[in-house]
């Protein structure tokens, strides 16, 4: 074999074990979601509290060009609603926990277009025999979002929404919260967002020395961290409340270093980590 089909041959196992690397990465982003149930597949949850599983299933139409137009709902056998949609790229239902002081399970009937970023979903309870619509969730913002498995337990609704926003921390998942009010998901307005799925998960490395204060408003330091320690993003706190993460720079991060040690880093602009979501990484 000559040099240069060695080459290709090595290039080609190269890309392929990239591939399946950041195939991985993407599924790790889902691991907090709330749990998937498969188009087609009968499933047996207690929804209503009273001791008796309910059997749960969906199903979906496509038309001629296998696009989704419809997505039914059966429990116990019986049709419970039928959603009507235009060109759905896809459609998923999820089982959540929105509120565990009281006895149900929530569902959540997803649809998504335009690859993964524009989604429209709609929120039921199980209730005396019949499934209630609580709230419409609508997201037209070019960003991928899913509900959580991890609710507040105060009523609110959260979601992992993907960030994206700052060229010195790269990308990731925050926490974003919606209060139901009129049938209707409505932000919540926040300054510190927590991060979520790969993300928290993903080392960070500092490539200088780094003061490690108390919190944003006390600037005593705690510690340092100097060039090549391991440290974790938790949180991120922006210049000012806003309901769409996005919309103003990050000012601080809420850190955990490999041993331990937590507190806030202001954050400077430039980089100054390195890690799997710096963009040297991420973009080569």
């Amino acid at each position: 074999m000559t040099k240069k089909k060695n080459f290709l041959v090595l290039f080609t196992k190269i890309a392929i074990i990239a591939a399946v690397v950041l195939f991985v990465g993407v599924l790790k982003t889902t691991a907090t979601e709330a749990k998937s149930l498969r188009e087609g597949k009968t499933y047996s949850y207690d929804l209503n509290g009273d001791g008796k599983k309910e059997k749960i299933k969906y199903t979906t139409s496509v038309n001629e060009n296998k696009v989704i137009t419809r997505a039914t709902l059966y429990i116990n056998g019986k049709k419970k609603t039928s959603v009507k949609c235009k060109d759905s790229f896809s459609a998923w239902l999820y089982m959540t926990d929105i509120r565990k002081k009281d006895k149900y399970k929530e569902l959540y009937l997803s649809f998504t277009w335009s690859s993964d970023c524009f989604t429209r979903g709609y929120g039921y309870r199980y209730k005396s025999g019949s499934l209630k619509k609580i709230f419409t969730h609508v997201d037209r913002k070019s960003v991928r979002n899913s509900i959580l498995n991890t609710q507040a337990n105060n009523g609110t609704v959260s979601f992992s929404e993907e960030y994206s926003g700052s060229e010195y921390l790269g990308q990731g998942f925050v926490v974003k919260k919606y209060n139901i009010k009129n049938k209707k998901l409505v932000p919540v307005r926040q300054q510190v967002y927590n991060t979520t799925g790969l993300w928290k998960k993903s080392p960070y490395h500092a490539s200088t020395l780094i003061k490690v204060q108390k919190s944003v408003t006390d600037d005593t330091e705690l510690f340092e961290i100097s060039s090549g320690t391991t440290f974790y993003v938790y949180k991120i706190r922006l210049a000012s409340k806003s309901s769409d993460v996005r919309s103003t720079d990050i000012t601080h991060i809420y850190i955990k270093t490999s041993s331990g040690k937590k507190g806030w880093i202001e954050v400077p602009y430039y980089h100054f980590y390195t890690g799997n979501y710096s963009y040297e990484y991420l973009w080569g």
